[in-house]
């Protein structure tokens, strides 16, 4: 085979592959004319011997060509995959350097919404209580600075509830307390703070309407059904007059959104009037661990509610006929048998649960003298009539 044949050969094998198979087969032809040469016709197969004094042939510059690319192609992949390694590691870096930025930025959104919304909450809060002085001094015709009532010299009478605490309503002088520091349970008489925040937000006379979630309480309810609609002014009214815990949970969530965020702001309307040791969960009174409140709290949440005039019309209200959307009527009775025991008596609010026992924050009026008396954890009918000495007693000291 002659130069013309061996580059025919080599173009029949493009690949580096198939080139280096051409050349061992080349190569074993190129032994044939070597061997004639020494007169030896005859071409065995198998590994060619050489005589000691005979070279091996020189290493293929083909084959060397090969390996080398080889190793150079093997040591360039390595370096890339090294490089494309650290490529991907610095970017996971950053990936998790941003996530966290994200995170940290969000967690101080909300620490600045959270802010704000108590800085609004405490703003409203004193303009509620600007609001709520000034209303007071308008009825009783006071200011803040009227000399505080003397001291009663005769002792007040025994009572079977636990805890009380009866206070001058003008000047919030303390008459009388038992145990009044003690914080328990306070049942609906908490209702006086939802309608207290109710009617400082103003706007009576807008419509509320009804949600499911509104009437999923127990035991005590109007019976309002999800859909109906009523003002403000109708339902402030039922919630004073007959305790209902459906109203409750209708103004709450008009007020404030939500039961949590009404009972927020519960907290802090108590706060400004020096609640503190109150803890309010909801707006109905039923038991919530960890909600409870004083009978001197008690006492000054009274006289806050005693000084709105609408308060004062609606807890001193007997009976009064509630009607319905669909135009059916319920007579509700005031829950306050004080009321028609005792003539001075001129209402507030009662509640009961199995944890709070018998309570009552009750008022009363005679001349220039108004009181209110709380008492809690009382017995049966003894609720009546604990709070009943306790106001005469009031009066005539």
């Amino acid at each position: 085979m002659g130069h013309e044949g061996f580059g025919t050969s080599l173009r029949i094998y493009p690949d580096m592959n198939s080139l280096f198979h051409g050349v061992l087969f080349l190569s074993h032809f190129a032994i044939l004319p070597l061997a004639a040469q020494v007169g030896d016709t005859t071409v065995r197969p198998g590994p060619q011997r050489f005589s000691e004094a005979t070279s091996p042939p020189a290493a293929n510059p083909i084959e060397n060509l090969i390996r080398e690319r080889a190793e150079a192609l093997d040591q360039l992949q390595e370096e890339r995959e090294i490089i494309f390694r650290k490529r991907a590691k610095f970017h996971m870096q950053r990936e998790q350097s941003l996530a966290d930025r994200e995170e940290a930025l969000t967690i101080r959104e909300r620490q600045i919404s959270t802010l704000e919304a108590a800085l609004r909450t405490r703003e409203s809060v004193v303009t509620a209580r600007e609001a709520m002085i000034s209303a007071r001094e308008g009825f009783l015709g006071i200011n803040e600075t009227t000399p505080p009532t003397k001291k009663p010299r005769s002792p007040a009478p025994t009572i079977v509830g636990k805890y009380a605490c009866v206070i001058d309503a003008i000047s919030g002088t303390v008459l009388h307390e038992k145990d009044s520091q003690a914080k328990v349970a306070v049942a609906s008489t908490q209702k006086l703070m939802t309608a207290l925040l109710v009617v400082e937000a103003g706007d009576l006379d807008k419509k509320i309407v009804i949600q499911p979630e509104d009437v999923l309480v127990e035991p005590t309810i109007i019976g309002v059904k999800p859909g109906q609609s009523y003002t403000r002014r109708e339902l402030v009214r039922a919630l004073l007059i007959r305790s209902g815990n459906d109203i409750a949970l209708t103004l709450a969530r008009d007020h404030a959104g939500s039961i949590p965020a009404f009972a927020e702001k519960m907290n802090m309307r108590a706060l400004s009037l020096g609640m503190v040791n109150t803890e309010f969960k909801n707006p109905h009174g039923l038991t919530v661990a960890e909600q409870g409140s004083t009978a001197y709290d008690m006492a000054l949440l009274g006289r806050a509610a005693y000084a709105q005039p609408f308060i004062r019309d609606c807890i001193q209200t007997r009976s009064e006929t509630f009607t319905f959307e669909d135009g059916s009527t319920r007579l509700l009775t005031n829950t306050n048998k004080v009321l028609t025991r005792l003539s001075s008596c001129n209402g507030m609010k009662t509640g009961y649960t199995n944890a709070s026992g018998y309570c009552l924050v009750a008022s009363a009026e005679k001349d220039t003298k108004a009181l209110i008396v709380v008492v809690l954890k009382s017995n049966g009918t003894w609720v009546w009539k604990d709070t009943q000495v306790l106001l005469e007693w009031g009066m005539r000291s």
